[in-house]
Parts: structure tokens; C-alpha cells; sequence
């Protein structure tokens, strides 16, 4: 039988005046990069939203559990 395990990962905006924040692209793709060589697989990402912009990003992740 195939098994999955997952993981969650929430990144925080730079969260300033006015709708939304900034985003480190950078961070985020070293991380993508980092699970990646790991085995993850991202499946999806979600925005969470406050006062009108974003908050978080909230990036789902599945791989082969080694379990069997």
C-alpha cells in the first residue's frame, strides 16, 4: 500500500501599512529548493488574509512515507 506523509510551512509577509506586505522570494525559493532535495513535493499554496491583504502563505508539501 502507498503512503504519503505531509507537511505544512507558513511563510509571514513583511506586514506594513496599507493592503498586503512583502514577500522574500528569495527565502521561499531556498526553502522550496531545501524540501525539494528532501523528497517534498508541493502540492499548494494558500493565502491568508488580514485588513484586506496577505498575511501568510501557506504551503502544503507531500512525499513517499519511507514506512511501509
Amino acid at each position: 500500500m502507498l503512503k504519503w506523509q505531509y507537511r505544512v510551512l507558513r511563510f509571514e509577509t513583511q506586514w506594513g501599512l496599507g493592503a498586503g506586505g512583502d514577500f522574500d522570494a528569495e527565502d521561499f525559493e531556498r526553502q522550496m529548493n531545501r524540501l525539494g532535495d528532501e523528497g517534498w513535493e508541493l502540492v499548494s499554496t494558500v493565502q491568508t488574509q488580514a485588513s484586506g491583504g496577505t498575511r501568510y502563505l501557506v504551503a502544503s508539501f507531500k512525499r513517499r512515507s519511507e514506512v511501509d
